[in-house]
C-alpha cells in the first residue's frame, strides 16, 4: 500500500513538471508563430516582486541600478572602423530588461588574440 502511495506522489510531482514543460513549449510556438507573422513585441519587464524589498519600483528608481548620463539607446555608440580590432570604451553592459549588469566595462580584441575583458 505504500508502495503504491509512492508512486502516486511521484506521478503527481512528474505531472506537475510535464505541465510546466508543456506551458514554456506553448509559449515558445506562440512567438515563433509571431515573429514568423512578424508581429511579436518582447515584453518588457521594469518591475519586480521577487521580495527583495523592491515592490513595484522601476529599476531607474532603484538604487544602484540606473546609469548617470544620457538615456541610454541601442545603436546610438559611435562607430569607428580599424583593421583587426574590435574595442569598447566606458560602455554599460545593460540587460534587455534594464539591469545595470556592470556600469563601465573596456573590451578590446585584436584578430587572432584571445580575449581581454577588463571591468573598472
Amino acid at each position: 500500500m505504500s508502495e503504491a502511495i509512492g508512486r502516486l506522489v511521484l506521478a503527481g510531482r512528474d505531472m506537475a513538471r510535464l505541465s510546466g514543460f508543456t506551458a514554456r513549449i506553448h509559449q515558445l510556438t506562440t512567438v515563433l508563430r509571431d515573429l514568423h507573422k512578424g508581429q511579436y513585441v518582447r515584453t518588457m519587464v521594469n518591475t519586480s516582486d521577487s521580495g527583495n524589498g523592491t515592490n513595484g519600483e522601476t529599476m531607474e528608481n532603484r538604487e544602484n541600478t540606473s546609469i548617470e548620463g544620457p538615456p541610454l539607446v541601442p545603436g546610438s555608440g559611435e562607430i569607428i572602423e580599424v583593421d583587426n580590432l574590435i574595442k569598447f570604451e566606458h560602455v554599460p553592459l545593460v540587460t534587455p530588461n534594464g539591469d545595470v549588469l556592470v556600469r563601465d566595462m573596456n573590451f578590446e580584441h585584436h584578430g587572432a588574440w584571445t580575449r581581454l575583458l577588463r571591468f573598472t
